[in-house]
């Protein structure tokens, strides 16, 4: 990663931009989406979960405790999307922004 000057920019160690602090936040929204937007551009291997004890199919297709690729990260006004990958291939995403959203 390119060296940072600007201090909203992602920090050279990765370690410092997971914005854990000692208040109990794990980390801030903003900051967690510019770090991803950042990993996306240079390529870099992003996965995402749904925390669980175990597997658990929701109704709006995504499966708890299941690992997805991040293919593409993307952001168009006050949206903010993540285009994931199931790589079962099974189920499929069934809420806003699917392929069967008609909106």
């Amino acid at each position: 990663f390119p060296s940072t000057n600007n201090e909203d920019d992602v920090d050279d160690n990765p370690l410092n931009d997971y914005g854990w602090i000692d208040t109990g936040e794990a980390f801030d929204n903003d900051r967690l989406w510019k770090l991803l937007k950042t990993y996306d551009r240079y390529g870099a291997l992003i996965a995402a979960s749904a925390s669980n004890n175990g597997e658990n199919k929701r109704d709006d297709g995504i499966v708890e405790g299941h690992a997805y690729t991040v293919k593409q990260i993307y952001s168009f006004k006050k949206y903010k999307l993540l285009n994931l990958r199931n790589p079962w291939g099974q189920f499929e995403w069934k809420g806003k922004w699917s392929d069967n959203d008609t909106k």
